[in-house]
């Protein structure tokens, strides 16, 4: 009998219930802290929204330059021949002349 005297026992009572421990949550900090969520989010959502307009924007600037650069390139064309041929006929025009050139 002094060896059984000799094991610890690991509890008391044989059958041990467990009682349910009541967690209580203050919910106020907790909807404070997402309702400053909620803000942050939307304004980071507004910050996207205005991203993606002014891109969109730019883009349809993009898309009407391009549009209008072949009609640049062919004015600039068009400039480059009428200078070129205004060139050639300043050549063919003979100067009038002066007063002092017809007496002589």
């Amino acid at each position: 009998m002094g060896v059984t005297h000799r094991i610890p026992l690991l509890t008391k009572k044989a059958h041990h219930r467990l009682k349910k421990k009541r967690i209580h949550v203050h919910m106020k900090p907790v909807i404070n802290r997402l309702n400053a969520h909620g803000e942050i989010l939307c304004s980071l959502q507004s910050e996207v929204q205005s991203i993606f307009l002014s891109q969109s924007a730019e883009a349809k600037e993009i898309g009407a330059v391009k549009v209008e650069l072949p009609n640049m390139r062919s004015l600039h064309n068009f400039v480059i021949v009428v200078s070129t041929q205004f060139a050639y006929v300043s050549t063919l025009i003979v100067p009038p002349r002066t007063c002092s050139e017809a007496s002589s």
